[in-house]
């Protein structure tokens, strides 16, 4: 409905019930929201039947794909050559990155809720291993993205793209802190004399660590609709 609402420009009901369908079947965003709803909807089915670690495999795998498939309506999609596969290649796995990093806060957060501290500890200790390799693939990902994208230093700070990108690389840096908190103090005194007062401060931390990351996925959604500054940069050269 948000999306009818931005592409018609126009906030009138009766024009977004009318455009509503053609937007869905219509449109390379319709037809990437079916695909990828059809794929969650199998994987919460699949996931839901439990009791094999096959099906919990499969449910992954179909969570992947419709993550990845958010791709399909980045800048690297609509530009051709081997500029927008190289963009579009690392899209998908910023995508998967974070899908695994920021998604897994939340069960993180139940999971540590539930159990002792020396369970925790182990719990946090597995998920650290899996954020240390989001977390570089993100830098390197965003870095490139970046470099391609953004349009230099002008594109940067003169552009509405380029600031924020900027936001977005802040608000990175400070989950940034937030993992390594985790990691190096808060995890590691789950094992000591204050093991449930390091239990709390860490459950505290892995909220903090939501909401920035959902600040972080806000922004790169705004990305999504702004002109890159590499395009701005060419057109004020021409």
């Amino acid at each position: 409905i948000l999306e009818t609402i931005y592409i018609i420009d126009s906030d009138k009901w009766s024009d977004v019930l009318v455009s509503f369908a053609p937007v869905v079947w219509d449109t390379n965003f319709g037809h990437l929201l079916i695909i990828r709803l059809a794929l969650l909807i199998l994987a919460v089915g699949v996931f839901s039947t439990m009791g094999m670690r096959i099906r919990i495999c499969a449910a992954t795998v179909l969570a992947a794909f419709a993550t990845a498939l958010q791709a399909g309506l980045g800048h690297g999609a609509a530009m051709p050559g081997i500029e927008g596969n190289v963009l579009l290649a690392a899209l998908v796995l910023h995508l998967l990155a974070a899908g695994l990093w920021l998604g897994g806060l939340l069960p993180l957060y139940i999971a540590i809720s539930a159990v002792s501290p020396d369970v925790a500890y182990r719990i946090a200790r597995r998920f650290s291993v899996l954020g240390t390799v989001c977390v570089l693939t993100l830098i390197a990902t965003a870095t490139l993205q970046a470099w391609l994208l953004a349009g230099g230093i002008s594109g940067l700070v003169g552009t509405a793209y380029g600031r924020v990108a900027m936001a977005k690389i802040f608000m990175f840096l400070v989950l940034i802190v937030f993992a390594a908190c985790n990691r190096i103090i808060f995890t590691p005194a789950l094992i000591g004399g204050q093991a449930c007062l390091a239990k709390s401060h860490l459950r505290r931390a892995i909220f903090a660590e939501m909401l920035t990351g959902l600040t972080v996925i806000i922004l790169a959604g705004i990305l999504l609709q702004l002109a890159p500054g590499m395009d701005m940069a060419m057109g004020g050269s021409m």
